[in-house]
């Protein structure tokens, strides 16, 4: 186990299998936003924040599972949701987009070079925003 460079409080295992990874909601939920927005080629953008627009948060709040943020939580405070509204997808966002796996173009976020090739591999996504 090493530190991780986002906190000495964090340690990173080297030898995690699969199964493990899988359990992990930033590893788990980060490839479905991936797989999200290669299946629709991209994930469309706000015109004034350049959040990700309400169609897809609505997605994410009913596809994450994210303990805290259970749709019937985030419902019961909001009538509609915004990228703000829910924490989990806006981390995401911008993790992947300063790690270069995601980038903003033409009013949507599509994939790079190195978010496709991260595809169906939640140990190098696990591995990429962990550290």
């Amino acid at each position: 186990m090493f530190p991780s460079t986002l906190s000495p409080f964090v340690y990173l295992s080297p030898a995690l299998h699969q199964d493990e990874l899988a359990a992990s909601p930033l590893a788990t939920n980060g490839m479905k936003l991936l797989r999200y927005a290669e299946q629709n080629g991209g994930v469309p953008l706000t015109q004034s924040l350049g959040a990700f627009h309400r169609k897809c948060v609505e997605w994410a709040a009913h596809e994450f599972q994210w303990p805290g943020y259970e749709p019937e939580i985030l419902y019961s405070v909001n009538k509609v949701l915004n990228e703000p509204d829910f924490p989990p997808l806006s981390i995401l966002h911008w993790a992947l987009q300063d790690l270069r796996i995601i980038r903003h173009s033409k009013g949507r976020a599509v994939l790079t070079k190195r978010g496709r090739s991260i595809l169906g591999n939640h140990g190098e996504l696990q591995a990429v925003l962990a550290v």
